[in-house]
């Protein structure tokens, strides 16, 4: 036996709801390949959206105070470096620390390829006394 027709009204109320879900499908598919393209930079987008959320009443109140309708890239530029610098001088001033310390690193590492490195004291000692903590 075949199935009977159905009319075309119940066809057309089912079709809406099919493509419904299909835009539903093509969302998440559509999601799920943009996340996996920025999997790379998630965390920088997570620590840039923390920024513009902790930063927005500040910038708004700014807006607000501006007392001149010309130059309205100034207030926006000025955040951005602002930002910049307080995010970048952290790093800047670890990187120059690292720098400095390198060269110090390097001549004890030259002094311990040439004559070696002293074993400590604790090493000769028996494991009862190591581990009494007695010395």
């Amino acid at each position: 036996m075949t199935k009977p027709a159905t009319a075309p009204s119940e066809a057309a109320a089912d079709e809406p709801g099919a493509h419904r879900n299909q835009l539903r499908l093509l969302v998440g598919l559509i999601t799920l390949a943009s996340l996996w393209v920025a999997r790379s930079f998630l965390l920088e987008l997570a620590w840039a959206v923390t920024l513009a959320v902790a930063l927005w009443p500040l910038y708004s109140r700014a807006l607000a105070h501006r007392r001149r309708a010309g130059r309205p890239i100034l207030l926006p530029l000025g955040f951005t470096l602002a930002t910049g610098l307080v995010v970048m001088m952290p790093i800047t001033l670890i990187a120059l620390e690292a720098a400095r310390d390198s060269q110090a690193a390097l001549q004890w590492l030259g002094q311990a390829q040439s004559t070696g490195i002293a074993a400590p004291s604790w090493l000769g000692q028996p494991t009862s006394v190591m581990m009494s903590g007695r010395s």
